[in-house]
């Protein structure tokens, strides 16, 4: 009976790591991985909104049961990349940067982003393109 006991902790522990490892590749490789082609999300805009900080603007696509609530971001060397998200309608989504605008007729979403004067580049899941500047 004792030795049962004494290999519950280590099994709860070892439960832990494996589900950690399992999911730890899966959360942080789902934020850049592009779902949207190029022509699904233009035009795409970028404006400087201040001396740190950009102003994206892009089309989102009208779907039943998914949107783009905004887009994640990634600074690899002298390039900030990033990603048009999308999420499941009734489904948990936490986007880096939210769109701060609400859909209007145009069909445009607004997001803002830290800028320290490096490229932009967008990500799509047909390739990517330098945005900015």
């Amino acid at each position: 009976m004792s030795l049962k006991k004494s290999r519950r902790p280590a099994f709860k522990a070892m439960a832990i790591v494996v589900l950690f490892v399992i999911a730890l590749p899966a959360c942080s490789g789902a934020r850049m991985n592009p779902v949207y082609s190029q022509s699904m999300v233009e035009p795409i805009s970028v404006q400087e909104h201040s001396a740190t900080e950009i102003v994206l603007r892009y089309k989102v696509r009208p779907e039943s049961s998914h949107y783009s609530g905004g887009v994640d971001y990634e600074r690899v060397g002298d390039t900030l990349r990033v990603v048009i998200g999308r999420c499941a309608v009734g489904a948990p989504c936490e986007p880096m940067a939210k769109s701060v605008i609400p859909l209007d007729d145009s069909w445009q979403a607004e997001v803002h982003l830290p800028y320290d004067g490096s490229r932009v580049v967008v990500v799509h899941s047909d390739g990517e393109k330098q945005v900015y500047p």
